[in-house]
């Protein structure tokens, strides 16, 4: 298992459930296998699937805060202070906070899943990726209430002096 899938599985979290075998179906030797054979190429794709989500989330932010910049209510300068305050909003960090749980979790069965391939147990591998599968879920709801939430604040500043 490579640990760079898993960072970036991390970072770019979205679509739980890509090729996820129920937690009973690890009984199957052959889906055991399988299973967790295919945990690189399932990290690529949920990687691949997120960052085309993010990019359109950032293309819609940052058409947000071009349009201020046309509209000569902010400067280049106004932008980069807005998103530099608006990373340390209470908000914000309360989103990162609410993902630490599912992110610990996640770190702990991949490093499971890792630790099971290594020693070819597909079934307790196959059940380490299930459950690295069941954190992406939550926490790529909590990812999408936090680009809801910055689009919102750019939005609204046109209104707001501050984020």
């Amino acid at each position: 298992m490579k640990i760079k899938n898993l960072f970036i599985a991390f970072l770019f979290i979205a679509k739980a459930g890509v090729s996820c075998a129920a937690i009973e179906d690890c009984d199957n030797p052959a889906i055991a296998k399988q299973t967790a054979l295919s945990i690189d190429a399932d990290l690529d794709k949920i990687r691949n699937d997120q960052k085309v989500l993010e990019a359109n989330l950032q293309k819609q932010i940052s058409a947000e805060a071009d349009q201020l910049i046309a509209d000569g209510l902010w400067k280049e300068e106004d932008r980069r202070s807005f998103f530099s305050k608006l990373i340390d909003l209470p908000e914000s960090k309360a989103f990162e906070d609410e993902k630490k749980f599912y992110l610990l979790m996640f770190f702990m069965h991949s490093r499971f899943t890792a630790d099971s391939l290594k020693n070819k147990n597909y079934k307790d591998a196959c059940g380490g990726s299930y459950l690295m599968r069941q954190q992406l879920g939550p926490i790529g709801k909590i990812n999408e209430r936090q680009y809801a939430f910055m689009l919102q604040k750019v939005r609204s500043a046109r209104t707001e002096v501050k984020p």
